[in-house]
């Protein structure tokens, strides 16, 4: 996948092989895809499984070498490029256009370099000459106006980008040099301003096959991450990810997918009323008298218990359902 493009008859049939592992397994013939694969392939944080798009992969392992490229000028297969497809004016890329052939790896390499640099920033002039902290090298003004509290706890205030940097061909390490340890409040303001600094400096396939997705935007949704978070067992955050999505097998559902499999489709088995999804996990009465969690108190530790009851009461709920649906149990009184 990061030396050649993948054919399209291929992606269809990896695509095919990992829909039915995810909705079918092992065992004989279809079964319903609750959710679609639009929706699976997306990142956990909007919604999905994470299970990623299958062509922008290979595009983003593909633009992989057009970053390291002008950052392994030394290597030898840098060399072998250069020797052979020379380089543009612009020192970043290999000529595409001459002696390339049908068969060359290269060829599927720099067919990406247009959508490649459209998500890069450029840094202009020598680094060793732009100071850290005071020269505007990023968007929104020089760093020690946003950061004003670690320029301070900084002991190098001119020095410049070269100074923090400890860079090889494999890792990039920045180094601070601050007074003292940082506290609570500054180290989250030093995880920003490496967030900020990294996202301009670092590649990775996984960010630039957002990019390639979502047109350089990703929409994040913070149930879906709380979801995913949590501790909980995997079966249940599953579970919990197809109730967010409305999709889980409740009468409703499947009526209207087969009719002939569902005898009473709007009949709730926990209350006697018309079931679907919301009404199952939210409005049942049966479900409501176990929502009263005023007793857990505020802080930290409070949301993520109250994040985990929450789960664990989808799943009790959704096993108490199938008990009665399927096992023809009665429940307790």
């Amino acid at each position: 996948m990061s030396l050649f493009k993948i054919p399209c008859r291929v992606i269809g049939r990896l695509e095919k092989l990992l829909k039915g592992f995810l909705w079918e397994g092992v065992e004989e013939g279809k079964k319903n895809h609750l959710v679609k694969w639009e929706v699976v392939i997306k990142s956990k944080e909007e919604g999905g499984l994470g299970v990623g798009n299958l062509r922008k992969r290979n595009e983003a392992l593909l633009a992989k070498w057009l970053w390291r490229f002008p950052k392994e000028s030394n290597s030898f297969w840098h060399k072998v490029i250069r020797s052979k497809y020379r380089l543009q004016d612009n020192g970043w890329d290999a000529n595409p256009s001459l002696r390339v052939s049908s068969r060359s790896p290269w060829k599927d390499i720099s067919s990406g370099l247009q959508s490649f640099l459209e998500c890069c920033k450029f840094e202009l002039g020598n680094r060793k000459r732009v100071r850290f902290w005071k020269d505007d090298w990023l968007e929104g003004g020089p760093l020690k106006e946003p950061y004003p509290r670690l320029f301070l706890l900084s002991r190098m205030h001119n020095q410049s980008i070269s100074s923090f940097v400890d860079s090889s061909v494999h890792s990039l390490s920045w180094n601070f040099d601050f007074r003292r340890n940082l506290n609570e409040m500054e180290i989250e303001e030093a995880a920003r301003l490496l967030h900020k600094v990294e996202n301009v400096r670092l590649f990775t396939c996984k960010s630039y096959s957002y990019f390639l997705s979502n047109n350089g935007t990703v929409q994040h949704f913070p149930p879906f991450s709380q979801i995913w978070k949590s501790k909980a067992p995997l079966k249940v955050k599953v579970l919990v990810w197809l109730v967010a999505t409305g999709k889980v097998n409740t009468c409703d559902q499947v009526q209207r997918r087969r009719l002939f499999i569902c005898i009473s489709p709007h009949w709730c088995s926990l209350c006697k009323f018309e079931e679907s999804v919301n009404h199952i996990f939210l409005h049942c009465s049966y479900s409501i008298q176990f929502t009263n969690f005023e007793d857990l108190g505020k802080g930290r530790k409070a949301k993520a218990l109250w994040g985990y009851l929450v789960l664990a009461l989808f799943w009790n709920i959704w096993l108490e359902r199938n008990r009665r649906v399927f096992e023809d149990y009665n429940g307790v009184g």
